[in-house]
Formats: structure tokens, sequence, C-alpha cells
């Protein structure tokens, strides 16, 4: 779920590793940055999340937009989301 601010701009951010081990052999830490309905997901991917995927995108609004994607967390990712509503 993308949240625009007034401009069409989001940011965020995901941390993944095995969720039980103090000192983490892998880890991957993914920005994401969605602007001008564009989606750029960034960042180091070190954690193997297996077939783990980003499924589908809703760009909230006054009308919220979704989008069937198949994004996989293991490499970086930009693309365009299309039929955005007006900022």
């Amino acid at each position: 779920m993308i949240a625009p601010d007034v401009y069409g701009d989001a940011k965020g951010e995901l941390y993944i590793d095995d969720g039980e081990s103090l000192v983490q052999e892998e880890e991957s830490q993914i920005w994401f940055d969605f602007s001008q309905g564009v989606l750029e997901m960034k960042g180091r991917f070190g954690y193997d999340v297996g077939d783990v995927k980003i499924v589908k995108v809703t760009v909230m609004g006054d009308v919220p937009v979704t989008k069937r994607v198949d994004v996989s967390l293991t490499w970086p990712f930009t693309g365009v989301i299309k039929y955005l509503p007006d900022f």
C-alpha cells in the first residue's frame, strides 16, 4: 500500500532477517521510493526470501488504484504504476 503525500510522493523501507538469531548472517534492507507514478525498490538483498513477491500495489488517494505486479524481493526493481489518480 502506497500513501502518497500531496505531491504524489511516498517513501518507505523494509528490513528482513530470519526473525530468530541475535547475530544475523544475512539480512535485507530494502528502500521504496514512489514518485510521479514510478515505484523504485533498491537496497541490500542478502537474505534469501525464497519465492516471496509483491503481487499487488495499491496507491491510496481520493480513488484508490490497485495494480497487480510480480516483483521479487531479491533484486532492485523500477516500474511504472499506471492509471494513477491526480495528485
